[in-house]
């Protein structure tokens, strides 16, 4: 018999620690085959039935916490924890995983939204050609056409799969588009270096977004190609840096609840909260 008892949610369960306990979940019964795989740890044994009821270790569905008696109970998550559903599914040495919930539960679907390879859904939305229809899973693409025309493109790529990385203009600038050193050649077109955006106009007196042979020779992909690996590389560092100082060792990791705004008028526009506080301006009607 299981000596140590718990209570959970105004009822007694006994404690069964597959760490140290030898224990048939079922009196007269082997141990059930669902748990044949199961990790390790504490879990609550309903004492009139024999049936295991909850796993009260950290683990993805919940954490150990205490309530205002002092109480040990598991809960489920209060929030997106990526870092502990990371810590499981390492545990568990899983990576490309589809976890099917009983009911839809959105913090763990919250928690696994910045993980490529993990996918969440309940029973009633479990759609089996989930990776047969995502062809492109995996694969990271670059797009560099200016928002508005990039939308549908990226919508479309990352229904497909794919993690999109969406930069814009600013690979144009970055290749040497908007040069100073053709100001001359910006006038004639009525702009001036910094504010040409006529790329769809075919007349890019930089070379980059035109079919004219004349001003593409201007051009030198060489160092084109030399110039958008240092922004890219750059992009990343500094992409790494905020990552770090949000306390995350990855960018994947990053999530909405690490945003926070420097001033109140951004925090007011923007509703996240004002750098070291949880309030923003309107909220709880101050």
């Amino acid at each position: 018999m299981l000596p140590e008892k718990e209570t959970y949610r105004g009822q007694t369960y006994l404690v069964w620690d597959t760490r140290r306990d030898t224990f048939a979940p079922r009196p007269g019964f082997a141990p059930r085959p669902e748990l044949a795989g199961a990790p390790a740890g504490r879990y609550l044994v309903d004492p009139a039935t024999g049936d295991v009821r909850w796993l009260v270790d950290p683990g993805i569905m919940g954490r150990l916490a205490e309530n205002d008696e002092g109480v040990k109970v598991k809960r489920d998550f209060d929030a997106p924890k990526t870092q502990a559903l990371l810590a499981k599914l390492k545990t568990l040495d899983l990576a490309d995983v589809l976890i099917v919930t009983e009911d839809v539960d959105r913090n763990l679907y919250l928690s696994a939204r910045n993980l490529r390879t993990v996918d969440v859904c309940d029973v009633a939305a479990l759609d089996l050609r989930w990776f047969e229809d995502r062809p492109l899973l995996g694969r990271c693409i670059v797009v560099t056409r200016a928002r508005a025309q990039a939308g549908a493109l990226r919508d479309r790529l990352t229904a497909l799969g794919a993690d999109v990385v969406s930069i814009g203009t600013a690979a144009l600038v970055a290749i040497g588009d908007n040069d100073p050193r053709w100001e001359e050649e910006y006038q004639k077109l009525g702009t001036t270096a910094g504010a040409y955006d006529d790329w769809h106009e075919g007349k890019d007196p930089a070379g980059i977004t035109t079919q004219d042979p004349e001003l593409a020779a201007r051009l030198d992909p060489v160092a084109a190609g030399r110039r958008l690996a240092n922004y890219l590389k750059v992009m990343t560092l500094e992409a790494q840096t905020i990552a770090r100082a949000c306390g995350k060792n990855k960018l994947t990791n990053l999530e909405p609840e690490d945003l926070c705004a420097l001033t109140m008028e951004a925090a007011a526009m923007a509703q996240v909260p004002l750098a070291g506080t949880s309030w923003y301006p309107g909220k709880g009607g101050f």
